[in-house]
């Protein structure tokens, strides 16, 4: 010790800890990086949607048009006519022909994963693509790294960090600002995102449009969003929908714009 509070660390932890698990955890992120890209890349090009019969994709379809008119109607209503503006209203809304009061049958999400068992197995093998080398790399680091302290922080922290800081070591008696190797590893387990970024762009990116395309499609699935329910709020929506006609009386305006140049 140089002091009562300050250890002196040897340094071939720096030789053989700390460079080889740096190495070791950003060789295995890489790996799982691959791994999802490879365990995913099945999977992308087979949407849910593409594994449905070519009716249940025309209805899909017919509602999210429906939805669009509904839209463009209350964003541009006040271009029409009055007629046609209560023909369009009578087209969404009458209680009897109205395409927003249609019964719309609704799929749950096990019914969806009994017809589409692809969907099913590609959220598997993405969830075991990570969580397989993940498990391989803790089990790698707690058998060899275990038990190092690796440095010092250059602040100081109160006692309620030394679970967090000093992972694998009990000594309480040991200054809290002290980092072990199992918390340096976690350290770098949840914080080299970026690092991998910067050097390994593609593979990162590719690895998150995977999940990003697995989301979407969860998204897109018609258990996740109820058609019905959609419906039945632009149907409400609607029928308080006031109507004003932007071009009312525009002969009289146009010439007194005239007559005022």
């Amino acid at each position: 010790m140089t002091s009562d509070h300050d250890l002196v660390i040897d340094r071939e932890v720096r030789n053989w800890v700390l460079l080889p698990l740096t190495v070791s955890v950003f060789l295995l992120l890489l790996l799982r990086q691959f791994a999802s890209v490879f365990l995913g890349g099945g999977s992308q090009s087979k949407s849910p949607s593409s594994q449905q019969t070519s009716e249940e994709a025309a209805k899909e379809a017919r509602q999210k048009a429906i939805i669009g008119r509904c839209q463009t109607m209350k964003a541009s209503s006040c271009m029409i006519t009055p007629l046609g503006f209560q023909q369009r209203i009578q087209y969404f809304t009458d209680k009897e022909h109205g395409v927003l009061h249609e019964e719309i049958e609704k799929k749950d999400m096990a019914e969806m994963m009994m017809t589409n068992p692809d969907m099913m197995s590609g959220m598997m093998k993405q969830q075991l693509g990570g969580l397989g080398p993940q498990l391989a790399l803790g089990a790698f680091v707690n058998y060899f790294f275990r038990g190092f302290i690796l440095g010092k922080l250059p602040f100081s922290l109160s006692p309620k960090f030394r679970g967090m800081l000093q992972s694998g070591i009990d000594l309480p008696s040991l200054d809290v600002t002290y980092l072990s190797s199992l918390s340096y590893y976690m350290l770098l387990l949840f914080g080299s995102r970026g690092i991998l970024t910067l050097f390994f762009k593609d593979v990162v990116n590719d690895a998150a449009m995977a999940a990003q395309m697995q989301q979407k499609g969860m998204m897109m699935n018609p258990a996740a969003a109820d058609p019905k329910k959609q419906f039945a709020d632009e149907a409400k929506v609607m029928d308080l929908l006031q109507h004003r006609w932007n071009m009312e009386h525009v002969e009289k305006r146009a010439a007194n714009v005239l007559r005022k140049t």
